[in-house]
């Protein structure tokens, strides 16, 4: 008995991008007429058999605001596509970040189902040639998500310690500072956590990659295992005077003054030192002498430390 050969070709799914209309096929460039600048509807989407084709040439936008856009069309684009296998091809925008349409259809796919007793079969919708980036990406935003949804009552700054370190594996050396340790290095974590429960008492916690990287990463979490969900229970006017935050004082005692910041930069990815000991370099304008030394002067009444650095004009 012969078998004959199955034709695949049917089950292939073509998904096409135009971010160009130069690159626009010229028998589908009378759907692109009738876009509205910078506006998605269904006449955006055109779906015929195997194939989806979506106009994106109405759009103009700023770099940082299309590269968050493409983001929302992958997302998007999850939804509208029926189940099946997908081969994703982006026409122009090279100088976009054209991932950024493969990484949102990945996040679209997130549910959180961790205490359901039935939990909802995933929808079997996939983009061929994913790229690792992505799927690091992926898997990063999955587990902040589930740690966010979890309820307060069993999540607490221990368990998030843990979940971290079983996240980052045997990469990382994984410490945590508790108790009497915690109140002479960290005097303010530990008094913000004083009314907390024995099993949740505040912990400050460092994950130190093992192997040796040119640039470093700080992420520096205030540990807030319970929160009031994001209510504004401040005014207007009472959030604009909150201004514990460090680098939020040093550019409000300056704007107080009425010095022009031209930039603000650090070198914390170059030192292995505590957090609380980072430098910040500040370039202003100001005009003169006088000026200058009215806003050294509020600074120090802030309690900074200001070191000059002279340079030459």
């Amino acid at each position: 008995m012969n078998s004959k050969k199955r034709n695949n070709s049917k089950n292939k799914n073509e998904l096409s991008v135009y971010l160009d209309p130069k690159f626009v096929p010229a028998d589908l460039q009378k759907f692109c007429k009738d876009l509205k600048q910078n506006q998605l509807d269904e006449k955006s989407f055109l779906k015929k058999s195997n194939e989806i084709n979506v106009f994106l040439t109405n759009f103009d936008l700023d770099k940082l605001q299309m590269n968050f856009f493409l983001l929302l069309i992958g997302k998007r684009l999850y939804n509208f596509c029926d189940t099946g296998n997908y081969n994703l091809k982006i026409y122009g925008g090279d100088e976009l970040q054209k991932s950024n349409i493969i990484l949102g259809w990945e996040l679209e796919k997130y549910k959180f189902q961790k205490f359901k007793t039935v939990t909802t079969k995933e929808i079997t919708k996939s983009l061929n040639l994913i790229p690792k980036d992505i799927k690091n990406k992926k898997e990063a935003y999955f587990f902040i998500r589930d740690l966010i949804n979890s309820p307060a009552n069993i999540l607490g700054p221990n368990e998030i310690y843990h979940a971290a370190k079983e996240h980052l594996n045997d990469d990382y050396v994984c410490k945590k500072i508790t108790g009497k340790k915690l109140e002479k290095t960290f005097p303010l974590i530990s008094v913000v956590g004083a009314g907390a429960s024995k099993k949740n008492k505040p912990i400050f916690a460092s994950f130190i990659s093992k192997t040796k990287k040119k640039r470093k990463i700080f992420i520096i979490g205030k540990g807030v295992s319970f929160d009031t969900g994001g209510l504004n229970l401040k005014t207007g006017v009472g959030m604009s005077l909150m201004k514990k935050d460090m680098l939020a004082k040093i550019s409000t005692a300056i704007a107080d003054c009425g010095g022009n910041i031209v930039e603000i930069y650090h070198q914390r990815m170059f030192y292995d030192i505590p957090a609380k000991l980072a430098k910040i370099d500040a370039v202003v304008d100001t005009r003169g002498q006088a000026h200058a030394t009215e806003i050294i002067t509020a600074l120090q009444n802030k309690d900074f430390q200001v070191d000059v650095i002279e340079e030459p004009s």
